[in-house]
């Protein structure tokens, strides 16, 4: 049997976008767990187990996992497995990647439907249930006033009224269209663009798991 725990760096400024209630991240956290994903269940570590650490840069941070089992080939083979997941959670909605499907959705989605894979779909639409249910306290538009400070790339900057001013009528979940019989999504103006962020830190959130070998 192999433990082993993930943890991530502090949030970027990026990530301190209005947010939901903490009621609704759980439901998020919940809907999107690593831990189904992973089909993890909860255990104490064994007596003197080996430990693997590994880190790499994932999701806008450093993601760091470290494994115990008595068996130290078990215990790569679970940190692999769970990097495999953090990797693809990162091809599918990185900001960081031109190449991931969430930039290349951000690239397109204002010129018309672009239809996305199941996984990116249904991160998309859960969220924009909850930018309902909270009224726009959670907003996965949020994108255009990241980069406007600089949030992204950590390039930060004070922006002007004036700026401020021409951004912020992108940001609006109300001007993503989604079409669920094909798994599209629309921009409905110019200028709109998602991040994600928030939603993948809690995908592959921090925590202590165990995995049965």
């Amino acid at each position: 049997m192999t433990t082993f725990t993930t943890s991530a760096a502090p949030p970027s400024p990026a990530a301190t976008s209005p947010t939901a209630s903490a009621a609704c991240w759980r439901r998020l956290s919940l809907w999107f767990g690593l831990i189904c994903w992973l089909q993890l269940s909860c255990r104490a570590p064994q007596a003197n187990p080996e430990r693997v650490r590994r880190s790499e840069p994932l999701l806008g941070t450093f993601v760091t996992i470290t494994a115990y089992d008595e068996d130290r080939g078990r215990a790569n083979d679970a940190v692999s497995a769970a990097f495999d997941e953090f990797r693809r959670i990162d091809s599918l909605m990185s900001l960081h990647r031109p190449d991931s499907e969430l930039s290349r959705l951000n690239a397109r989605a204002a010129t018309g439907p672009v239809v996305i894979s199941p996984d990116l779909f249904r991160v998309i639409a859960r969220a924009q249930e909850i930018a309902g249910e909270t009224e726009g306290s959670f907003d996965i538009t949020i994108r255009p006033l990241a980069d406007l400070w600089g949030f992204i790339w950590k390039e930060y900057r004070l922006p002007t009224e004036q700026e401020l001013k021409a951004v912020l009528p992108r940001v609006n979940y109300r001007r993503v269209g989604l079409g669920p019989e094909n798994r599209t999504v629309h921009f409905l103006a110019t200028g709109v663009s998602l991040d994600l962020e928030k939603v993948t830190r809690l995908i592959a959130p921090a925590g202590n798991y165990a995995r049965s070998a």
